[in-house]
């Protein structure tokens, strides 16, 4: 299905500058090298990546045992007369992809769909399934031949449920007849990767099962894992390829790779009841000098529940910024929370641990264990330079984690006889308010750093002031420092990263550059504001209180 780059999608009823391909209920896409392609074949040639951006809009259609279901090159949709961008106009409602033994010819299958460089592509209510045998895939190749439910590389796609019912405009889908897209058999159900662009995906209300890995990233940034439900550890294959022969814990629900900025929340995890493999639940690796937060999971039955390995917090401020464990459920799992070293990485040893400091004094991790003899609920390798600390409220059960690795972690529920708090809803949303400030604003600091620059300057100067004066303030590290004691009082500062602060920096400079002159302190408040599109994870009512 040709397209033109170049063009937008729009045109009425058929786009006027794109090829336009539509299959209902009762279309059959079988046996196919490529099922459809959105650009022009062979796809080998590079200059024909010009002809992406054809519509292809499938609703009930079946993709039965093709090499590849579907492949999307690379579009940016916008809209006529503009630059704005808006999303692909391609989707798949209540389609299934299906592969089976009476593949024809070598059994060679590689994805369901593959998208590359598309934003906005919708998957509503469908099946993504390998219902081949464990034998039969043994002798093709192993895990590999299992191939992937969506495959993409620098891709922004929807993964939603379908609804059973006829809703008024804007009602939600009661949950009941909810109708999820479903990834069953596979080696990945979703394999996605990042290099150039910071496109991610969202995969809401869907079902995982006895998939190898349910959903796989690497270099994705802010990807959404959203209220779904993964089965493991039925498939009983060989392990093979570089992802796959990592696993030797098992099969995994979610696992990040270098990824950061992830939403991994409301999942429920656990083994098939004719589970032949152990599994693991939801591991995050190498997320680096970033507050990622793993929240509100249900995990049971499993070998391990929630992993961080590799780096996974700021080498310089370990103990306030990093991946971090928050209001997650445990039920008879072999580990709880592990802090895991990366033995094949041996350059990175000294720097490999979650945040050193989960959960604070100002806010209880909450986390629920079992606290059961020969299990462990907090398990730390990463050696006593990484010991953890975690911070529960009352009562003990299910929050005080009993059984824990032996010196390496210490757990706490009060310090100098003031007890741990569980602020009010502590669970009842990733972020939350204390003394009515948001948890992850910049204003607030900003504002006082100001404060105390000028209260350092002559009285004349102090209340209209030039970048020579001020601009210290935001080229220095108190920003960072900030952060570091904001964090570490157990408030999530998605702003903290090195690159975040680096944006917030060069976009208050700018401010005060443009006003060398001078300007009033209310004023690089005002145009922190109007800069905030430099900082996409800080949106809307994050900004302002008093600003």
């Amino acid at each position: 299905m040709r397209g033109n780059v170049g063009l937008h999608q729009y045109g009425g009823a058929h786009p006027g500058h794109q090829g336009h391909l539509v299959l209902g209920t009762g279309c059959t896409v079988e046996n196919a090298e490529m099922g459809i392609l959105a650009s022009k074949w062979p796809v080998t040639d590079f200059w024909n990546f010009l002809y992406g951006g054809g519509v292809v809009e499938c609703a009930g259609t079946t993709f039965r045992n093709c090499r590849e279901g579907l492949r999307v090159h690379q579009y940016q949709g916008y809209l006529p007369g503009t630059t704005t961008h808006t999303r692909n106009r391609s989707y798949f409602r209540h389609c299934t992809f299906t592969v089976d033994e009476q593949y024809p010819g070598t059994f060679a299958f590689l994805h369901h769909a593959r998208l590359h460089k598309v934003d906005g592509i919708l998957f509503k209510a469908c099946t993504f399934e390998n219902t081949v045998s464990d034998a039969f895939a043994d002798t093709h190749g192993g895990s590999q031949a299992l191939g992937h439910g969506i495959y993409s590389m620098d891709a922004d796609y929807l993964v939603e449920p379908g609804c059973s019912v006829i809703l008024n405009l804007g009602d939600p889908c009661p949950p009941q007849n909810l109708l999820p897209c479903r990834f069953i058999g596979l080696d990945h159900g979703i394999h996605a990767l990042a290099s150039t662009t910071t496109r991610r995906f969202s995969v809401t209300n869907a079902s995982f099962e006895n998939n190898i890995c349910g959903v796989y990233t690497a270099g994705v940034i802010r990807a959404k894992v959203v209220d779904n439900d993964f089965v493991l550890g039925k498939r009983d294959v060989n392990l093979i390829g570089e992802v796959d022969q990592e696993f030797i814990y098992g099969h995994r629900g979610i696992y990040t790779f270098g990824s950061y900025g992830s939403f991994l929340d409301d999942n429920t995890l656990g083994p098939d009841p004719l589970a032949l493999s152990i599994a693991e639940g939801i591991v995050v690796g190498y997320s680096r000098d970033h507050n990622d937060m793993v929240w509100r999971n249900t995990a049971g039955g499993l070998e391990n529940a929630y992993v961080g390995e590799g780096v996974c917090a700021d080498p310089n401020l370990r103990s306030t910024i990093g991946l971090h464990f928050y209001c997650n459920t445990n039920n008879n799992n072999q580990v709880g929370i592990w802090s895991r070293k990366v033995d094949l990485d041996p350059g990175t040893a000294a720097n490999q641990t979650i945040r050193t400091i989960q959960g604070s004094i100002h806010r209880s991790a909450d986390n629920t264990f079992d606290r059961t003899p020969g299990q462990l609920d907090i398990k730390n390798t990463n050696g006593q330079s990484n010991s953890l600390q975690y911070w529960w409220a009352d009562p003990a059960v299910p929050y005080d984690p009993l059984y824990n690795t032996p010196n390496f972690v210490q757990d706490a529920n009060e310090s100098n006889g003031d007890p741990v708090e569980r602020p009010l809803q502590n669970c009842a949303h990733r972020n939350y308010i204390i003394d009515g400030w948001p948890v992850a604003t910049c204003t607030w600091p900003m504002r006082n750093g100001i404060r105390q620059r000028a209260l350092s300057l002559r009285p004349a100067d102090r209340w209209r002031v030039g970048f020579p004066k001020i601009g210290p303030i935001v080229t220095g590290g108190w920003l960072r420092g900030f952060c570091a004691q904001r964090s570490a009082r157990g408030y999530f500062q998605p702003h903290c990263s090195h690159e975040k602060v680096e944006v917030f920096r060069a976009s208050i400079i700018a401010i005060l550059k443009q006003h060398e002159s001078g300007l009033k302190v209310a004023d690089i408040c005002r145009g922190a504001y109007h800069q905030r599109g430099h900082l996409p994870q800080l949106e809307g009512p994050l900004w302002g209180h008093g600003t």
